[in-house]
């Protein structure tokens, strides 16, 4: 029974201890008419792919446009969650 418990206690240590950081998205948002696209990883500013594990894209729209659909989208493990919303 002990041996059973040392091995699910170094499961889980090896799980949590895991390195995304070749779990990158190589592609951006492609550009859409009066959005602006930004990437952040904590504090950081990403200026173009590829874009590490938990990056967010945030969209904003020019004044005098509405965004519709999703304001953020984040990545994870090589995707992007969603897509990001449009500005009409």
């Amino acid at each position: 029974m002990r041996v059973f418990l040392l091995l699910i206690a170094l499961c889980i240590v090896l799980a949590s201890s895991q390195n995304y950081d070749d779990k990158q998205c190589y592609t951006a948002f492609a550009s859409s008419p009066h959005r602006t696209v930004t990437y952040k990883k904590g504090t950081a500013t990403k200026k173009g792919p590829p874009f590490p594990h938990r990056t967010v894209a945030s969209a904003k729209c020019d004044p005098g446009y509405t965004r519709q659909g999703y304001h953020t989208s984040e990545c994870q493990f090589g995707i992007w969650e969603r897509e990001l919303g449009v500005c009409v």
